[in-house]
């Protein structure tokens, strides 16, 4: 009895550190900057979606470009870089290391809670500019097959970037200026590089995977995808490599 009364204030702790930190980081000042990309993706499909050529292949490009390639990584590393130091600059990690909650469950905790908030923020970004683009040339099956798609691929590259960044934001002190270079430099030119050398980009597994699942636009003729298991056990291995690492560094870090 007195084992299922611990596990359950365990639980309810997890659960309400989760909550706690998503919350937070969704009436955070930053939350801004996603209503401003909403709006500025929101015209630039809309602005597509009344040029020529324009149909489900642009659509998707559009979409894959914007949205799969850019703003997910950009938005998970903004958050992903204050999550844990805003509790720091504010004292208010003290609180969170002396619950219930062992060091490896808060980080875990954290780890959760950037997912939820890149999920967001991803979603609320690809729905406007699906909305914005396909309102206009015309809203059908096809066009929600390429939404579905396109919002699974934000699933899986939430959670990948999501254990990148935060173990990035314990091991440096200017975690903007490093995500920033991976984003631009890392994910932007050598993902797009040809040969052997995008192997080493989260990009492009997340593509790989996307040619799958995807039947329009030029991610269904990504040349050089690797195959759907490699891809998802690429990026498994990753996950966990990145999670188990960041746990360890978390556990032994000292807090002022």
């Amino acid at each position: 009895m007195t084992e299922d009364v611990k596990f359950g204030e365990k639980f309810f702790a997890l659960f309400s550190m989760i909550k706690a930190s998503t919350r937070r980081g969704i009436i955070n000042k930053k939350f801004l900057m996603v209503i401003f990309v909403v709006i500025f993706i929101s015209v630039i499909m809309g602005y597509a979606a009344n040029q020529e050529p324009r149909g489900l292949d642009e659509g998707s490009d559009f979409l894959d470009f914007l949205v799969i390639s850019f703003f997910l990584p950009l938005m998970t590393m903004i958050f992903g870089s204050s999550i844990i130091s805003d509790e720091i600059e504010d004292k208010s990690i003290t609180h969170v290391l002396i619950s219930p909650l062992s060091r490896s469950k808060v980080y875990i905790a954290y780890f959760i809670s950037l997912i939820l908030i890149s999920i967001i923020a991803t979603l609320l970004i690809i729905t406007s500019g699906f909305l914005a683009y396909f309102g206009i040339i015309g809203l059908n099956l096809d066009a929600f097959y390429i939404y579905l798609n396109m919002v699974s691929l934000v699933l899986i590259g939430s959670v990948v970037y999501s254990s990148l960044f935060i173990l990035i934001s314990l091991l440096i002190e200017k975690t903007l200026y490093f995500g920033l270079f991976y984003v631009f430099i890392w994910e932007g030119f050598v993902g797009s590089l040809p040969g052997k050398v995008k192997l080493v980009s989260v990009r492009h597994y997340i593509r790989s995977i996307g040619k799958e699942l995807m039947d329009y636009g030029s991610i269904t003729r990504y040349g050089e995808a690797s195959s759907l298991l490699s891809s998802i056990q690429v990026l498994s291995i990753l996950v966990m490599i990145l999670l188990i690492l960041g746990i360890f560094l978390f556990r032994r870090k000292e807090f002022p």
